[in-house]
């Protein structure tokens, strides 16, 4: 179906729309006696970024992204263990054209 010019720029605009999702977490561990000679601190922090459409069909570039931040030890400084994850997900070229021959193929047998 045809659509005007403004509608089709409306649709773009609304699909570069991202909703961003922030998550920390602290967990404060006594130490054992006998066995350890500190309290033991975790901390993470998450943010995590995906299209506001969920409609993944209409999202041709569909990107989701995650960073996360993880440290541990006596405190959360940065100064002990730290593993840092910056991730981001994205369909491939490939799996684009199958889902539009897919489509069309819906179209198709649906008569439409």
């Amino acid at each position: 179906p045809e659509t005007s010019a403004e509608t089709q720029s409306r649709v773009r605009q609304q699909n570069k729309q991202q909703t961003r999702r922030s998550i920390s977490v602290v967990i404060d561990r006594s130490r054992i006696p006998q066995l350890e000679s500190w309290d033991t601190k975790f901390c993470a922090n998450a943010v995590v970024q995906y299209p506001t459409n969920r409609d993944d069909r209409l999202i041709q570039d569909n990107i989701v992204s995650a960073d996360v931040d993880a440290k541990w030890g006596a405190d959360c400084s940065g100064r002990g263990p730290r593993v840092w994850i910056n991730a981001k997900w994205q369909k491939s070229v490939q799996q684009r054209r199958d889902e539009r021959r897919e489509e069309a193929a819906e179209w198709e047998s649906s008569g439409q």
